[in-house]
Parts: C-alpha cells; structure tokens; sequence
C-alpha cells in the first residue's frame, strides 16, 4: 500500500483554531482505505494525541526544522501540508506536494494547490503548472446550489462554533437564549473540541452533543449557527441555511458572498436572536 504524510498543525494559538487538523482527519478519512497515511502533528496538544490514538492514526509530533530530516530515505506517494503558513522548505524526493492553503501564502511549487479563497486571483503559475491542476474549493457552490426557499418551521437548531470557539459564541447564543426566552427551539450545541462535556444546561431545551453525533443526525437541524469558513461550507453543501459569525476576514468575505443566496445570513450581536432566525421563515 501507497504512503501519503500529512503535514498539519495540532494546537490552538492566538487566533488558531484547529480547522486545519480536521480538514487533514476527512482527508485521512476518505483515503485510508487506499493509503497508508501518517501524520506529522506541529504544535504538540494532548486531545490532538489521544484523539489519533483512539482512531488508530499513525502520527508523530514534529519541530518544522525537523521535518526534512524525518522523511529522508522515505518512499511516499504524496505530501500533504496544510498548515496556517504553508511555506516549508521540504525535499519531498520524487513525491508529489500537495499544498491546502486558504490566505494564499505559498510561494514554491507544487503539484496540486487548493483553497477555498475565491476572492483572490491565483498566481498564473498554479494555474498553469506543467499538467497538474489548480482547484477552487467550493467556487463550484455558487452556480450548484440553488437559493433555497425560506423554511416553513424551524425546530432544531444546531450550533457548531469550531475545535475550540474562538470568539465565545456559545456563550453569546447561550444568553441569548435564556433573555428572550426561546423555549419553542431545541438547541444543540456541538461542544468543541478543546474544552470538556462536563457542560450544565440551564433549560430543557438546551442540548450538548459530540461532533460525530451531530453528523450522524444532521438531516433533523433546520438552521445552523456556525463560522464562515469550513463549517459553513459543509452547511451550504447539505443544504441547512447558516447564521454565521467570522473569526477572521475571509470567513467575512465568505459570509458576504454567500448572502446572496438566502442561505446565510451574517450573525449579528446586537439584534435578537429570534428575529436573525425569523429570517429564514416564510
């Protein structure tokens, strides 16, 4: 079987949620039938160990300047790097590089280049390069998603806030909530993953529930409130409108190209939570 390393960085920093390491989990996920896949893990963090461990990832935590090192000798099929700066000086032999990058910051060569940044043009090489291809994630949303009609009755009401909430949304909803007294929805909280489910709910219909459980039940939530950037992909992909907050400014510019199909509307701290809802009622 094949090998493909996975460059990816495991920590929360300033500003750093851990978006990248759970893009290169569904990758794992979708290729390691076919692939032997390993994980070189930036940022050490101890959930990020026992989570690979309890999914029985391969994975080694590894200093940046370590990394050449490591892989000298070794036979691979593909170099995955996806990492908040994508710029590795690597020598990956005969492999081929593969390079996720959302703030356009690459600046080598590479084999395969994807990104979810659709505001930005592509330097013409990543376009153009030898027979290799260039990919737009999800520019593809806009002309395949159709604008979706208001829904007659929202119930369920999901709330994704990303591996560890940087801007303290769940809180924010959470008050919300509990001021205007909306006891006609159920929320569920998704909780995230650098903090523990030890979490108390104030009111009956105020609900915590693990990642996979959410996806297992997605088809019941008629409305999520999530960030603007991966989280809000999947959203628009299975067509559940989003009331969304950005932690940076492409998830804003997400959020605002988005709008425009009614499936997303930007979250807004100082209006009531249940008019922001009422948005996406007939």
């Amino acid at each position: 079987m094949e090998k493909i390393f996975i460059i990816t960085a495991g920590a929360v920093k300033k500003g750093l949620s851990f978006g990248h390491f759970f893009r290169s989990i569904e990758l794992n996920n979708y290729l390691k039938k076919k692939f032997q896949i390993f994980f070189l893990i930036t940022h050490p963090n101890k959930k990020v160990a026992n989570y690979l461990r309890d999914k029985k990832i391969n994975f080694k935590f590894i200093n940046k300047n370590s990394i050449n090192k490591f892989l000298r000798n070794k036979n691979f099929k593909y170099l995955v790097v996806d990492l908040p700066n994508p710029n590795l000086k690597i020598n990956h032999n005969k492999s081929k590089l593969i390079i996720f990058d959302e703030f356009l910051r690459f600046k080598g060569n590479c084999n395969y280049y994807l990104t979810t940044n659709i505001f930005k043009k592509l330097k013409k090489k990543y376009l153009n390069y030898h027979q290799n291809i260039s990919f737009r994630f999800f520019k593809f949303l806009n002309k395949k998603i159709k604008k979706r009609a208001k829904i007659k009755k929202i119930k369920n009401i999901l709330i994704l806030t990303g591996g560890s909430d940087l801007m303290n949304i769940n809180k924010t909803v959470t008050k919300k909530i509990l001021k205007e007294k909306l006891l006609k929805y159920d929320f569920y909280f998704v909780v995230p993953f650098s903090k523990n489910n030890n979490n108390f709910s104030p009111q009956k219909n105020i609900k915590f529930i693990n990642y996979n459980s959410a996806f297992n039940r997605i088809n019941m939530f008629d409305l999520a409130i999530t960030n603007g950037g991966n989280s809000m992909f999947e959203m628009i992909f299975l067509k559940i409108p989003c009331l969304c907050f950005s932690t940076n400014i492409l998830e804003r510019l997400n959020i605002d190209y988005f709008q425009k199909t009614k499936m997303v509307l930007k979250f807004k701290k100082n209006q009531s939570l249940e008019s922001q809802i009422n948005f996406f009622h007939l």
